[in-house]
């Protein structure tokens, strides 16, 4: 697998003009990020895919269960992943932190954000 590679913005990297590209592991835990950054029902082409943060974390009685098992969903079905080894998360002040290993066709990688 290759993709291009983007920064802690989203944005591509562009390196001498030309794109800077990721392979394997780096490509499913890429693509593992911006699964878990993506909003229930914000991709026009399918309303089912995304994370509920809104009604689920961000919200004045958290549903951290429902969360998690959303997150997870997402995830597993990423290509290229083939499990979760462990997915830990902590909501501190109102930011939402989490912390994956995930299992690739490629090997084992960590996947981790804040939203």
């Amino acid at each position: 697998m290759r993709a291009i590679k983007v920064d802690s913005n989203r944005d591509p990297i562009l390196k001498n003009g030309s794109f800077v590209w990721v392979t394997n592991a780096d490509v499913v835990a890429q693509s593992c990020d911006q699964a878990m950054r993506q909003q229930l029902g914000e991709l026009n082409y399918d309303k089912d895919k995304g994370v509920q943060y809104f009604d689920n974390v961000l919200t004045g009685n958290p549903n951290f269960q429902r969360f998690e098992a959303q997150a997870r969903n997402q995830i597993l079905n990423v290509m290229g992943v083939s499990g979760i080894v462990s997915f830990n998360y902590d909501f501190i002040d109102g930011v939402l932190s989490y912390n994956t290993v995930i299992s690739t066709i490629y090997g084992s990688t960590t996947v981790a954000g804040q939203l």
